[in-house]
């Protein structure tokens, strides 16, 4: 809901001349006449709307600003010298939801830690913590807080839960921990559209070894 959405359409083999049509249900949302002389000449009732975009073998339809109006079938209709052929597909529109929870895992408590816990580290010794987010749509964005400088931040990767389509989102970063970071604090927010406030998680690192004078 309220995002642009992008269906693409590509045939073979390329052809100088097509007439390409693009259906809501029965509405015909954009018809266009493609050849290598002139690239389009195109008829679109709502160009606010909609945005299309295509060359000699593939088209593609922009939906702007998505709302529930926008369910429904699509359908796409290539016409040349080869024949006809078509692609459908199904768009549903789902409200956005925020996420339900968030929490700091490792493979210690992979369940995850309650709020403000001391991590027990050893220096010099990586460690991997987890950073996930449940029940977010679209994905909640992870973000990690620390004054702690040997803090390595990979990539969010972002799941979609069976037909709910609800994100799991996990970040994960790897701390190195020296003697000074005894009592520094790393933070895990997660914010997103839905949410007034960000949610976050807290730990505490309890650094041990036998360190040296």
């Amino acid at each position: 809901m309220g995002d642009d959405f992008t269906m693409r359409c590509a045939y073979s083999p390329p052809s100088d001349y097509s007439v390409i049509r693009w259906r809501h249900g029965n509405t015909i949302l954009k018809f266009a006449q493609y050849t290598t002389a002139i690239p389009f000449r195109t008829s679109f009732p709502n160009p606010a709307k909609y945005k299309f975009m295509g060359d000699d073998h593939s088209t593609s339809l922009t939906i702007n600003n998505l709302n529930t109006d926008d369910n429904g079938d699509y359908s796409c209709i290539v016409f040349n010298a080869d024949g006809h052929d078509s692609s459908n597909m199904t768009l549903q529109v789902l409200n956005p939801a925020p996420p339900s929870d968030l929490f700091i895992s490792d493979d210690r408590s992979p369940i995850g830690y309650p709020d403000n816990p001391y991590i027990s580290m050893t220096a010099g010794e990586p460690r991997d913590i987890t950073c996930t987010v449940r029940g977010a749509r679209p994905p909640a964005l992870i973000e990690w807080r620390t004054d702690a400088e040997h803090i390595q931040v990979m990539d969010q990767v972002d799941v979609v839960q069976g037909q709910s389509y609800m994100y799991i989102s996990r970040g994960v970063a790897t701390i190195t921990p020296s003697k000074d970071y005894h009592n520094r604090i790393i933070r895990c927010l997660a914010s997103h559209r839905e949410l007034q406030n960000v949610l976050q998680a807290t730990i505490l690192l309890n650094i041990q070894g036998i360190f040296k004078k």
